[in-house]
């Protein structure tokens, strides 16, 4: 049952999110160590901010943000050294458990560890690791933390519909909780209780058309709509639906990725078939979402991942030699790109101060 569940998680891992979508809080107007560190890491210096965190910590230890920043360092780490990915994730989770110890009010430091403990908890799944459960339970709490310290923080709610809902009891799920959390949900935000919905049952293209014309101009409801025309194969509504989200809001054109993604998907499942035809047709879209994502200005680890999935795309029609210029041009912006096919998660680059608000589903390739 594990192994089953895990092939359908391994390609959505890290697909829990894009970066700099909305945000509620105000950033704080300081710019101490930890804001400092995080302008050089969006630049590409990922080692230069974490040695001004480790500055920073060592002459005050008690510098709560700087340990927040610390583990996303760590955790931004992982994505881009494989080789090292268990053992970086493990500082981080020191890190953000540093952070929440000493200040256990902060709902950002409480929501990153949720995240933190996913992905540890993922990792171990995978290993078939015996403490799998316990590290998923965790991330449970820690959502459930989150929450309980912000009711309304809908996104904290839903991954706990998603946690619940979708791993098997093994490893902690329970169906009567995470629809306890979907009815909590519905009653707050119909768009997110829709979501919670499609977690725990069938939801289709019908259900988001609805909401669609109840809700015109919301980008959550292209972004579902789209994609429930993607996971039906039907890329040109899903296309029109996307460009409408981009038209409302730039920073929406992270959906180009996941249509790039889905494309790249695509071709690898047909690659030792026949349809040599079908198969030149995904590498060339999925070529054509990622340079439209290009078009606009991203941070470095974004645009290094952009480039980074370029090159893949490069080397599956054959063009070696502009696969290995690509990588080599992702690397040189951001050395600790991440390597993973799913989008790197937003929480990892949500301005320090800020709450996360950007919603990417944590076990969904897109």
């Amino acid at each position: 049952m594990i192994l089953k569940i895990m092939s359908k998680l391994v390609g959505a891992l890290v697909c829990a999110a894009c970066l700099f979508l909305s945000v509620s809080c105000a950033p704080t107007t300081e710019r101490g160590p930890a804001e400092v560190a995080y302008e050089l890491r969006i630049n590409g210096k990922l080692d230069e901010a974490k040695q001004v965190l480790e500055d920073a910590l060592s002459q005050d230890p008690g510098y709560a943000d700087g340990h927040y920043e610390l583990a996303r360092v760590k955790s931004h780490m992982a994505f881009g050294d494989p080789r090292q990915t268990e053992n970086l994730l493990t500082e981080a989770l020191q890190s953000i458990n540093r952070a929440v110890a000493l200040d256990s009010s902060s709902v950002i430091y409480t929501f990153f560890a949720g995240h933190v403990h996913f992905v540890r908890a993922f990792f171990a799944m995978h290993m078939g690791e015996a403490d799998a459960a316990e590290r998923a339970a965790r991330s449970c709490d820690s959502f459930t933390a989150a929450l309980r310290l912000d009711p309304d923080y809908r996104e904290a709610m839903l991954y706990l519909v998603e946690l619940y809902g979708v791993l098997p009891v093994e490893m902690g799920g329970d169906r009567s909780k995470a629809e306890v959390y979907r009815t909590e949900l519905a009653a707050k935000d119909e768009i997110y209780g829709m979501k919670a919905r499609s977690i725990l049952s069938e939801v289709g293209v019908a259900d988001w058309k609805e909401l669609y014309e109840k809700h015109p101009g919301n980008t959550d409801v292209l972004e579902e709509l789209g994609k429930a025309y993607l996971r039906k194969g039907n890329v040109a509504e899903a296309d029109k639906f996307f460009e409408e989200a981009v038209a409302i809001d730039s920073s929406q054109v992270i959906l180009f990725l996941d249509l790039g993604r889905y494309h790249f998907g695509s071709a690898l499942e047909i690659m030792e078939s026949e349809e040599q035809e079908t198969l030149q047709r995904h590498w060339a879209a999925a070529e054509s979402a990622i340079l439209r994502y290009l078009e606009s200005e991203h941070p470095a680890p974004m645009k290094a991942y952009a480039l980074r999935m370029l090159s893949k795309v490069k080397h599956g029609t054959g063009d070696k030699g502009e696969g290995d210029n690509l990588k080599a041009e992702a690397k040189a912006l951001d050395p600790f790109h991440s390597r993973a096919t799913g989008n790197p998660p937003a929480v990892l680059f949500t301005p320090p101060g800020m709450i996360e608000h950007d919603h990417r589903y944590l076990m969904r390739p897109f």
